[in-house]
């Protein structure tokens, strides 16, 4: 039976262990915040620490194609997501299809959303119910422990060393240890070469604040550009919900918007959006800046970083989560690669070329068309700090905006528009569908401007 240990217990994390265990595998994951699994949902909301996450307490879902692996690969944690009341939304609702149809296709895997504790509860859950599954949490992982190279000149990892000296040994360490992940730098001290790194400057602030109540409807889409803000809302369990505006980080009066009186003001401005503030506040406005795309390269030139080791998630790669897709581009890649990677456990070599196989899949093209939609948005926001309106010309952004464009008009664009944003398919995948390419050349040509609020009604409205 193979050992593995998987550092860090979220979603990715725990998502890799349940999925080892499924191939026989003996998983440890070592997680190193050391509050318990709460009993409850209101026990999670109300008391979970999770310092090592800091988006903890900001407003999370699964797109569609995080749901459709679980689906697939771990039934169990769909259980428990219904357990502690997570709301089910089919895309059609959240994307606002043009010609919405009374009833959509029952087989298209919804968007699934809750408060982030809730949403780690249920994993947490769904893992310490998974036989062969040990999860150890305060144990932090302080150093790599190597053994006879498997590759000349490249660390061959076999086990972790914790803060407290004990020593574990593995025949695979998998990283999903998040954004935060220290590997790189443990690699570097067992004489690894420096993780290349791809890093590409964004910056958006978060500011989020939550509702209880009779659920709100969605008027608009749920991620909703409006100049130089956006606004997002998302359901979620036991009658609450959140509501968030998006900010440049420069743009230095918006930073009021962590006043209650000046977010719910901005809130009544947007037509759309003014009735996700009618609720009673169970929190305060809260805030989180996120600045980067980060890519780590793993494997470079066909020769990995380390060997008996291997990234996933945000370890591997994350994105500004503008779009909401960390969670579930870290499953799709997870479940990939454990197919791939769990036959070759005793070969080091194959391994590490299975994990690039199966990540370059399907997971990097996502992360490359996420960090895409940051591109075209960001320069939009900065040229309306100013007043005016950017002119793209690179064109992929071009692209971005006929499909954007085309979608709201055209109910077949839509349709396959949405298989991108569930993460269904790639860009490169729908427009090579027949006749999709000319639709979005036949509707795409005009601007579509959702109704919005001017600079000046929102500097107003901020003071």
């Amino acid at each position: 039976m193979a050992n593995v240990i998987v550092v860090g217990g979220g979603p990715t994390g725990l998502t890799a262990a349940m999925k080892f265990a499924v191939t026989g595998a003996s998983v440890t994951v070592l997680e190193r915040d050391p509050s318990p699994m709460p009993e409850s949902p209101d026990d999670a909301w109300e008391q979970w620490d999770r310092r090592a996450v800091p988006q903890f307490r900001q407003i999370h879902y699964l797109q569609p194609g995080g749901r459709w692996a679980l689906e697939q690969h771990l039934p169990s944690v769909i259980d428990e997501l219904r357990g502690v009341g997570a709301i089910e939304l089919h895309p059609d609702v959240i994307f606002c299809a043009p010609d919405p149809v009374p009833d959509p296709d029952p087989t298209y895997a919804t968007l699934t959303t809750s408060r982030r504790p809730v949403l780690e509860l249920a994993f947490a859950r769904a893992a310490a119910k998974t036989r062969g599954v040990e999860i150890r949490r305060g144990a932090v992982v302080e150093a790599l422990v190597t053994g006879p190279e498997a590759v000349s000149d490249v660390p061959h990892i076999v086990g972790v060393r914790l803060a407290d000296g004990e020593t574990l040994s593995a025949d695979l360490v998998v990283d999903a240890s998040g954004r935060r992940s220290a590997m790189g730098r443990m690699i570097a001290d067992v004489g690894g070469k420096e993780m290349p790194t791809q890093s590409t400057e964004v910056g958006f602030t978060y500011t989020t604040r939550f509702y209880r109540g009779e659920l709100p409807e969605y008027r608009a889409e749920m991620l909703s550009p409006l100049g130089c803000i956006s606004a997002l809302t998302i359901l979620g369990d036991d009658d609450t919900w959140g509501a968030t505006l998006y900010s440049h980080p420069a743009d230095k009066p918006f930073r009021r918007l962590r006043d209650p009186e000046v977010f719910e003001r901005v809130y009544r401005l947007l037509p759309d959006h003014a009735h996700w503030v009618d609720g009673d506040p169970i929190t305060d406005p809260t805030s989180m800046t996120s600045t980067s795309n980060t890519i780590r390269e793993f494997v470079v030139d066909d020769v990995p970083t380390a060997t008996g080791l291997i990234p996933l998630g945000d370890a591997f790669a994350f994105t500004n989560p503008s779009i909401g897709r960390g969670i579930a581009i870290g499953i799709i890649q997870t479940v990939d690669v454990v197919d791939e990677v769990a036959p070759v456990l005793d070969d080091p070599v194959s391994l590490a070329e299975a994990w690039k196989t199966a990540t370059d899949r399907r997971a990097r093209a996502f992360v490359g068309a996420t960090i895409e939609y940051d591109r075209v948005r960001a320069p939009e926001v900065e040229a309306a700090m100013e007043g005016c309106v950017f002119e793209h010309t690179d064109p992929a952004a071009l692209g971005f905006i006929a499909m954007n464009n085309a979608r709201h008009r055209d109910q077949v664009v839509f349709e396959n528009f949405r298989d991108i944003a569930s993460l269904r398919a790639t860009t490169t995948e729908v427009l090579a569908r027949t006749g999709v390419f000319e639709r979005v050349i036949e509707f795409g040509s005009e601007a579509w401007t959702p109704v919005q609020p001017s600079r000046e009604q929102l500097l107003a409205a901020v003071g």
